[in-house]
């Protein structure tokens, strides 16, 4: 039995669901079940240390968010062919084409829902028709949380096909290491002891990052926020940090590598996920946050998983989306009470043990796989 995973991107470029992907890569190895990966890449040359189970076809340029590659699609239809197993990232327009174009021949496919296309208004009326089938075709539809799939616009076709895995950050996150803590104290020192407040993910607009650098204007003057990432909204969030004189209180600091987001996660206080679109449908940054003790404070987004994962009042809190106030008033309770600090503390360590640890996740999709395989082809 051989299983590929047809995804976006893939580690090292960055991103919750190129975590994913690399997850269940690892989970698989574990559990002993060959499997390979196709996705997009932006960089010029594949990267030297990646294994030959890792497909890459070049990104030329981006159309409507869709990368633009002529090397993925007639790649992905060769992958469904050699594999009795396929894994569907989605949304993915190309993806959708290559289940019309591919006859199944007992294969088993999986839907691994991330989304509904939300933004892209047109794509999503054009395309509806093609998930439907492709929904109908597929032998199980998996998504990181039942909101997830209860709000989307395919909701009453799931209907027997549903599973419920929730995402799991690397284990690195439950047991960081002495040097790793060491790192998170030294970020400390930088800042001088000043209580940190921390956020990372693509700078875009669906972040809401436009939303913390306002509230940040009514954090004590002491707090420090800092904003991991890059993106096209880079420039307009450093130009509100420069008119707000905010400058010493603000700081994008780029990408990350996986033990400085680790090691910023130890030196924080609190961690902020302040997205305000339903394209943040989990965040799996929380997740992380949590499993190192750090209490979250996330937004209330219509149709989004994302209060799922961040329980409020006892992982973190929980704010309407675009609320500056109501964000920063949270972030300074937080900040400045305790015990309250130390019960969500508890808490979030508590709970992403309990519900997101990297075992029971994979042992979860390990069972569906060979569940499907025991059905009659």
């Amino acid at each position: 039995m051989k299983l590929v995973q047809l995804a976006k991107f893939f580690p090292p470029e960055p991103g919750g669901i190129e975590s994913v992907t690399e997850q269940i890569r690892l989970l698989l190895r574990k559990a002993s079940i060959p499997s390979s990966v196709l996705a997009f890449t932006r960089f010029p040359r594949p990267p030297k240390n990646d294994p030959p189970e890792i497909l890459r076809r070049r990104a030329c340029g981006t159309l409507a968010s869709l990368p633009i590659s002529p090397g993925y699609l007639p790649e992905s239809l060769r992958q469904m062919r050699r594999h009795d197993f396929v894994v569907f990232h989605l949304p993915n327009p190309y993806l959708l084409l290559a289940a019309l174009l591919t006859p199944k021949r007992g294969r088993k496919w999986i839907l691994w829902w991330h989304s509904d296309i939300i933004r892209q208004r047109f794509m999503r009326i054009f395309y509806r028709p093609f998930e439907r089938l492709l929904i109908h075709r597929a032998d199980a539809v998996v998504a990181a949380s039942p909101v997830h799939l209860d709000t989307s616009d395919h909701a009453s076709q799931f209907s027997g096909k549903r599973h419920i895995i929730p995402f799991a950050p690397a284990p690195i996150f439950f047991h960081p290491r002495p040097a790793d803590r060491r790192r998170g104290q030294a970020i400390q020192r930088k800042w001088k002891g000043r209580p940190i407040v921390f956020a990372c993910g693509r700078l875009v607009y669906y972040k809401g990052f436009e939303v913390l650098i306002e509230a940040a204007k009514r954090l004590s003057p002491e707090t420090v926020v800092l904003i991991a990432g890059e993106g096209e909204l880079r420039r307009k969030l450093q130009t509100l940090i420069h008119h707000g004189g905010l400058q010493e209180r603000v700081h994008l600091i780029g990408e990350v590598t996986e033990a400085e987001l680790l090691a910023h996660y130890l030196a924080c206080r609190v961690f902020c996920l302040p997205s305000t679109h339903r394209s943040e449908m989990f965040g799996i940054v929380q997740i992380e946050a949590m499993a190192l003790g750090r209490p979250v404070v996330s937004t209330d987004i219509p149709g989004s998983g994302v209060p799922w994962v961040n329980r409020h009042n006892v992982t973190g809190e929980v704010v309407p989306p675009g609320d500056a106030a109501a964000l920063a008033d949270s972030l300074t309770r937080i900040l400045t009470q305790k015990a309250r600090w130390a019960r969500l503390a508890r808490g979030a360590a508590r709970d992403a043990k309990k519900r997101f640890h990297p075992d029971q996740i994979g042992t979860a999709f390990v069972r569906l796989i060979r569940a499907l395989e025991a059905r009659p082809r």
